[in-house]
């Protein structure tokens, strides 16, 4: 999913596959100054567009402002 220039996005969502202990989509945001790791309630075998649509609803935003994988996100006290 491209980002436009002028849209910051808001949330990253990443897969985390079997070599994790919990296996499955997840979506990183920040709340304030604290970096939030949450694990969507989905099927890990889910298409990364219903991710996106997921994460979308739980945070309040729309799916430009959603970053698909990517890098990790530092956490915000690091970007001060």
């Amino acid at each position: 999913m491209k980002i436009d220039a002028e849209i910051m996005p808001v949330a990253r969502v990443f897969y985390l596959g079997k070599e994790s202990i919990y296996p499955g989509w997840y979506v990183q945001h920040y709340r304030e100054r604290d970096l939030l790791t949450t694990r969507l309630e989905l099927e890990p075998d889910v298409d990364s567009f219903t991710a996106v649509s997921e994460a979308c609803g739980f945070i309040g935003c729309v799916p430009e402002q959603i970053q698909l994988e990517g890098i990790p996100w530092p956490p915000r006290q690091l970007l001060m």
